[in-house]
């Protein structure tokens, strides 16, 4: 179905107001992975408990500071912080390794931050970040989430989702790759049928996308 441009950008807002409860209607509550059961949750970064945001940052330092700090991206811990915790926009899937009535922020094995956005007239699902802790990768935590938010994507009538990966970020590459992404048209180097990589300026990352 071709919709207006003002249809679409209705249908991202729609999105954007959608409640956690909404937005969980076909997330599991617990995955088993690896004989391992696991706690599931969606939450709005609104809603996030001040030990659950603390530790939700110390995942993303840890795993992202050294490779962005070399990138023409950078790390600035405030402008990050910012970005990630929206309060507006920011939505969370937030994968626990323990199941039970009391939420322990101290058990965050990993987590998806995404956004719903309307960019060069295309419904978006915007993954920011898909990190895993140490001890949990390998486990098939990666894919799950990558699995659910191309679910909720799909259900909130987006037509991608987009993400940013550093070319330096290898084993991320292919793990994309694998789930499906492709480089995007928007990519800084992309290169169309009709040029040559030589008519394109370098870049240290890529945008790649998942078409719905």
């Amino acid at each position: 179905m071709r919709r207006t441009a003002k249809q679409a950008e209705q249908l991202v807002k729609r999105a954007n107001k959608a409640t956690a409860a909404q937005l969980s209607k076909d997330l599991p509550s617990t995955v088993c992975l690896n004989d391992t059961i696991m706690q599931v949750e969606l939450k709005l970064a609104s809603s996030l408990a001040s030990e659950e945001r603390e530790i939700i940052w110390k995942i993303a330092d840890t795993n992202m500071r050294e490779l962005a700090s070399k990138s023409s991206m950078g790390w600035d811990e405030q402008d990050k912080k910012q970005e990630l915790f929206d309060p507006l926009t920011s939505r969370f899937i937030i994968v626990r390794s323990t199941v039970g009535d009391e939420e322990i922020a101290a058990d965050i094995a990993a987590f998806v931050m995404f956004r719903f956005e309307y960019d060069q007239g295309e419904r978006l699902l915007y993954c920011y970040e898909i990190q895993v802790t140490e001890p949990w990768r390998k486990h098939g935590l990666g894919r799950f989430l990558a699995s659910q938010i191309i679910k909720i994507a799909s259900r909130w009538n987006m037509e991608k989702v987009m993400l940013t990966v550093l070319k330096a970020n290898q084993g991320a590459c292919r793990f994309y790759a694998a789930m499906g992404f492709i480089k995007d048209e928007t990519s800084p180097d992309y290169t169309p049928e009709d040029t040559t990589e030589a008519d394109v300026e370098p870049c240290d990352y890529d945008i790649m996308s998942f078409e719905l």
